[in-house]
């Protein structure tokens, strides 16, 4: 979509990008947030971002972030290449928890995160230009 390619992004660009929404369509699950006007989240259960001691939690803000960005460019895609989307990507998109105290506005690395536990993420490599 970037370089304007458009035979590029229908023969491989696309597939691909399409692929990825799809499955994340089914594998986010629909969560009632038992309210009257029947407001509801997708949320993505039993993961482990890059935490590494974060195993088997639910809705990973690296993850859940990152399915949205994927529906977007899904949308973005289908629009370029004039492919009617799927009506899930949309809605994927929009109401995929990404987890946010309520007190700070903090987003929460994954939901139940209370800031008390270790965190461990890959070592940072370090990358110096000789001249």
């Amino acid at each position: 979509m970037a370089t304007g390619n458009t035979t590029w992004l229908q023969q491989y660009g696309y597939p691909i990008i399409k692929g990825v929404a799809d499955m994340w369509v089914s594998n986010v699950h629909k969560v009632s947030q038992n309210t009257s006007d029947g407001a509801y989240t997708y949320q993505v259960w039993n993961m482990t971002d890059p935490d590494e001691f974060a195993n088997f939690k639910n809705n990973g803000a690296f993850t859940s972030a990152g399915v949205r960005i994927v529906m977007l460019a899904a949308l973005q895609a289908s629009r370029v290449l004039n492919v009617t989307p799927s009506a899930d990507w949309v809605d994927v998109g929009d109401n995929t928890l990404v987890p946010v105290d309520p007190t700070s506005g903090i987003v929460l690395e994954y939901s139940g995160f209370n800031g008390t536990t270790g965190v461990k993420q890959g070592n940072k490599i370090r990358c110096e230009i000789n001249h």
